[in-house]
This record gives structure tokens, sequence and C-alpha cells, in this order.
């Protein structure tokens, strides 16, 4: 199930695909989430494979209780992906990680005007042991020095520290399935 929780993001990234469209700034109350998954679990399946994707899922208040909720209906049944900016702290991927039963499968889409690889760092010293963690970095051409440095940064921590790193383009207008051609 992919499974877009919100419109909303916390950043404004200048190649965003939705950028224009995000009009609303609804967010789900945890009775809303809770509603949805049990909906969802009412289905009476063997296997649920949640894509929990957004805008950004971590600006939900109450986004670790319904990781937490979602793992105590769903148990052993359930395997459970969430695309994120990285923007939180360490603190907070710990506390996701350790509410779930199961290894969380945690994708971060590294947005070169916004993250800070600081925070990008801290994450892989204190969570990819505990999570699936995936690194997906967005190839900015305005930040090729900065994207060149976290790319670096990154790979030499692959040695020590299980997660994987990829790197993607920005895609154009007017569908955003075409590769901008400077790159």
């Amino acid at each position: 199930v992919d499974w877009s929780l919100l419109d909303v993001c916390n950043w404004k990234c200048s190649y965003c695909f939705t950028q224009g469209q995000r009009v609303s700034k609804f967010i789900p109350s945890l009775e809303q989430l809770t509603c949805a998954a049990d909906n969802l679990l009412a289905l009476n399946k063997s296997k649920y494979y949640l894509y929990l994707i957004g805008g950004e899922v971590t600006v939900v208040p109450h986004f670790v209780p319904f990781i937490e909720y979602l793992n105590a209906i769903f148990g052993d049944n359930v395997e459970i992906m969430v695309t994120t900016n990285g923007y939180r702290s360490w603190q907070y991927f710990d506390k996701l990680v350790s509410v779930s039963k199961k290894k969380l499968n945690i994708t971060i889409s590294i947005h070169s005007e916004f993250a800070k690889l600081e925070n990008l760092v801290s994450i892989v010293e204190h969570i990819a042991d505990k999570a699936t963690l995936t690194f997906g970095l967005i190839y900015h051409l305005g930040k090729k020095e900065y994207v060149h440095e976290i790319f670096s940064v990154l790979s030499e921590m692959k040695s020590a520290y299980r997660f994987s790193l990829g790197l993607s383009p920005v895609l154009v207008p007017p569908d955003y399935t075409r590769i901008n051609p400077a790159y």
C-alpha cells in the first residue's frame, strides 16, 4: 500500500514537482490514521507492505504513536517503509525504530538545499544498525560542491556502517519524467 499520509512538507525545494500543487495544510489526526489502518486490517491479508510517504511524514506530530499502533495491530504481518527528508534528529529516528517490532525501513531523500550533513552523519552513526537505512541523494547542480561533500562523507561511512546510498538527478518540467539536460 502506497500510503500518502499528507501533502505538507517543511521544505520548499526549488525543483519539487509538487511545489505549485501543495495547497493543503491538512495533517490527519491520530484517530483518522488509526481508523484508516483498522480498515486496511479488515481486508484480512496475510501480509501488508505499507509505504508511508508524503509531503514529509515526520511533520505529523503523532507519527511515532502511529507507527507504534501499526505494529500493534498488524504484528508480524507488516513491513513498514518510511520515506522522509531526514530533517529530524537521530534521537527522533531512534524513538521511531524503538516502537517497531520488526526492523523499520527508512529511506531518507537528501535535498541539498536544506539537508544538514552533520544530522545525516548522526543518523547513520546511531540508526544504521537498528533499521534498514537507504539514502537517496538528489543531485542539485546549484549545490554541486555540497552534494559531492555529502556523497563523499556518506560513501566513506559505508565501510563502517550498513546502509544504501544512491544518487538521483533533478527531473524537469513539464511532466518531471526527463532528466535535466545540464547533467
